[in-house]
């Protein structure tokens, strides 16, 4: 006998949402996609994530990440001091830095963006 999964969330509803915000990953600026996981009950389930990046995320509205990435690359912008730049790295590390860099830097910009609209209904 074939055992059924019961998905608290399944591939349908999980795509919906994606499709409805239509968000990019904060690392790379890729698609976000379903991923087929367990949630922390160990309940079948689909999160969104980047399949480049392997990493859940719901993602970001495109133009935060464009704004975070010129920060980034074309101000020098380091959420993430800690992360030493790789100036003689392999690609890979180069990569790794800057959509760290890119990942934490989506966040203040969406706040940001948040903010100047409060403002802006004041």
């Amino acid at each position: 006998m074939t055992e059924v999964k019961e998905y608290k969330t399944t591939r349908e509803e999980c795509q919906r949402r994606i499709d409805q915000d239509q968000y990019v990953c904060p690392g790379c600026g890729g698609p976000i996609i379903p991923f087929e996981t367990v949630d922390n009950s160990g309940d079948p389930t689909f999160w969104a994530g980047c399949e480049h990046c392997q990493q859940f995320t719901n993602g970001f509205p495109p133009k935060v990440f464009e704004i975070a990435r010129k920060l980034v690359h074309d101000h020098n912008h380091q959420p993430y001091r800690h992360i030493q730049r790789p100036w003689d790295g392999t690609e890979a590390e180069k990569a790794y830095y800057y959509e760290s860099q890119i990942r934490g830097t989506c966040s203040e910009v969406a706040l940001v963006l948040k903010l100047e609209k409060q403002f802006a209904n004041d």
